[in-house]
């Protein structure tokens, strides 16, 4: 590939609390284009004119926002987008268990008794000529005999028998009025939040299975299909606003375990994020290449923007160095991604902000 002097494209997530700490002309002169705003910028009260003023500042700069919101999770739980759910009975069994019994038995026994017997010992005496001699003396004394005898004998015994028990089971079962009431609640926030002025673009988060899609039937099509909905409902009020999503990285797996397909999804995303968190996957500069890679090759055309963390890990968010991280976003831009996009804005602890003034040394690949 050649390069050329193009600026590189980046976009960063931020939560609300955020919002005040921001500078959008620095963001804006770096590259930053678009901003992924945690949804509870407009649900919290407390934030609402911060929102309003933050959101007309960002239009100003020409900075796209779209609000960030979960979709199948809610309540710190996972919600199947199929309407599967579990649930626990008790399930009768019969089944052997060992009982115990008293058992009485006569039993030889080993029983201890006293007696006083004579023990002999040496008497030492002069006699009447001098002469130092002895003789056999006696005294009682107890000593310990042993005999055996029979005596009724209590023992603990146990027997196997045949009871009627229990056990749980989990069960599956589909409520389909809650799953459908569910996916109806969230376009209907989708669709108020698109009609907010200054709001440029919906992003989607946890648009997956916590990796287990592959044991519901049809789960990755009940995420595409969902996926759909949200296009159809967005472009009938407002066909310009953007609809992006944070997907998983695991490439050929991703459809299987998380129910993620990136050519389907390609249907109806403007642009997808697969979340590429080098520190936890405990991988290199070249796994973010070859990850974006693959992804690009399977979205149907649309754009990837390569989500890239900002911290080291989930286990160590210290800020990585700016050196690191635009590494990590020339690998993005080496595997073919449109733009590099930031997990996430933090004054101080998460983000090392003296990255937004090295970003001209990103270099844009061309074919």
């Amino acid at each position: 590939m050649a390069a050329n002097n193009t600026t590189a494209q980046g976009a960063m997530w931020m939560r609300e609390w955020d919002m005040d700490n921001v500078n959008l002309s620095q963001l804006k002169e770096a590259g930053i284009t678009d901003i992924f705003l945690h949804e509870n910028a407009l649900k919290d009260s407390s934030y609402n004119k911060t929102a309003t003023t933050f959101l007309s500042q960002a239009q100003a700069q020409g900075i796209r926002v779209s609000i960030w919101l979960c979709t199948f999770h809610s309540d710190g739980k996972w919600v199947d987008p199929t309407g599967k759910y579990s649930y626990t009975v008790s399930v009768p069994y019969q089944g052997k268990v060992s009982v115990p019994y008293k058992y009485t038995y006569q039993a030889k026994v080993k029983v201890a008794y006293t007696k006083y017997v004579k023990s002999y010992y040496k008497s030492y005496y002069y006699n009447s000529y001098g002469k130092l001699k002895y003789k056999w003396k006696y005294k009682w004394v107890k000593k310990t005999y042993y005999t055996y005898k029979y005596q009724w004998v209590t023992v603990t015994k146990y027997k196997s028998v045949t009871k009627t028990l229990y056990k749980s089971e989990t069960r599956y079962a589909y409520n389909m009025t809650y799953i459908n009431q569910y996916k109806a609640s969230i376009i209907n926030k989708i669709t108020t939040y698109a009609q907010i002025s200054g709001v440029g673009g919906i992003h989607l988060d946890y648009l997956r299975y916590p990796g287990t899609a592959y044991k519901s039937v049809n789960g990755t099509k009940s995420i595409t299909d969902f996926v759909g909905q949200v296009d159809a409902a967005l472009n009938a009020i407002n066909p310009d606003i953007m609809l992006s999503a944070a997907l998983m990285p695991e490439t050929s797996v991703n459809a299987y375990y998380y129910g993620q397909d990136y050519t389907q999804l390609a249907q109806y995303l403007d642009v997808l994020i697969p979340m590429v968190y080098e520190g936890n996957y405990k991988a290199d500069n070249a796994w973010i290449t070859k990850t974006t890679s693959y992804i690009v090759n399977h979205s149907a055309g649309k754009p990837v923007w390569t989500g890239l963390m900002t911290y080291y890990s989930d286990n160590n968010i210290a800020a990585l160095p700016a050196t690191s991280l635009l590494a990590d976003a020339q690998s993005a831009l080496d595997g073919g991604a449109s733009a590099y996009a930031l997990f996430r804005f933090g004054s101080g602890l998460l983000f090392d902000i003296s990255f937004l003034d090295r970003t001209s040394e990103l270099v844009v690949p061309t074919a």
